[in-house]
């Protein structure tokens, strides 16, 4: 795990997390998220104050030889800035 998504971990506690979308293809598979949890450290560079905050969260994994081979996460910025800022 890279220092990053260290840092994610420990600063947003995750709650609940509700399945959007799933598309799967032989050798992907899209997952979109909607992640709810409290902010109790910082989070973009904003304070969290242990503030509960909602956003979208899409995956993109890449299977080799039946294994994930890489993964990509994005988190929508905008809302967890709207609701931090």
């Amino acid at each position: 795990m890279d220092e990053q998504a260290m840092r994610l971990s420990a600063d947003f506690l995750a709650e609940e997390w509700a399945e959007l979308h799933c598309y799967v293809c032989d050798d992907a598979l899209v997952l979109e998220q909607q992640m709810t949890g409290t902010v109790v450290g910082s989070m973009l560079g904003l304070a969290g104050n242990g503030s509960r905050i909602s956003f979208r969260m899409p995956h993109v994994f890449e299977f080799r030889d039946g294994l994930i081979s890489r993964e990509n996460v994005w988190l929508d910025t905008a809302a967890v800035l709207d609701q931090l800022g």
